[in-house]
Parts: C-alpha cells; structure tokens; sequence
C-alpha cells in the first residue's frame, strides 16, 4: 500500500475517533436520561431513547479504537483492518438505533472529517518531507 494512501486510510479510521458522536466522554447523565451536548447528535435529532441507546455503543466503539491505535505492535495495515473491523460492527448495531436518514447524516460526517484529516495529514506530511 502507497504511504499516502495508507495515510488516508488511516486517517479515515482515526476520524471514528475525533468524530463528536463517537468521543462520548462529553456524554452527561441527567438523571436517568444520558444526554450528549454535542453537535453531530444535534443535528441527527436523536430521540432521548436513541441517545441511551446510542452512547453504550459509541463508548465500546471508542475504547476498541483507542485500543488499536496504542497497540504499537501493529503495523499500519494491521490497524487499519481492525479498525474497520470495529466500525463495521458499530455500523450494524447503529443501524438498528439510527433511522436511514440518521444514519447516512452520520456517515457523511463522518466523511468530512476523514477528508480534512486526509487533507492536514498530506499537508503535515509534504511539510515534513520538504524540510529535509
């Protein structure tokens, strides 16, 4: 695999986890009632039963992909195929909480970011590389 295509892969993957839906650490519990004040889950207009079903899965989600991306043992290919891996399983159980429109809300988003993160990755990189 190319070193820039590898680079974007990756950085679609690490979107998963600077995606505002998925860093559900900002998540606060009101009661019984988990509310997440962020602007993805705003703009999908969750209702407060797919809010409580929605953070459990974003939290296992979240933790999965910090595991993989501090695992120093893997090689980038290997941790590109297990994070998509745990986004495939996310997806199908998001699938379930999130009506159709929802869920394509989230993946467009979730797109976006991977192109920035595409974007300030070849800049960062072409940067670097002119530098020596």
């Amino acid at each position: 695999m190319k070193p820039r295509s590898t680079a974007a892969a990756l950085a679609f993957c690490v979107s998963l986890v600077s995606t505002p839906v998925v860093s559900t650490s900002f998540a606060k519990e009101q009661g019984n009632v988990i509310r997440i004040d962020l602007p993805v889950v705003k703009q999908l207009r969750l209702t407060p039963m797919q809010e409580r079903r929605l953070v459990p899965v974003l939290r296992a989600e979240r933790l999965q992909i910090q595991a993989i991306k501090n695992d120093q043992s893997l090689s980038k290919s290997q941790q590109l195929r297990r994070l998509r891996a745990v986004q495939n399983r996310s997806n199908r159980k998001l699938r379930v909480i999130l009506t159709r429109s929802q869920f394509r809300q989230l993946q467009v988003n979730r797109q976006q970011r991977a192109q920035l993160m595409v974007m300030q990755a070849t800049k960062t990189h072409g940067t670097a590389s002119r530098s020596k």
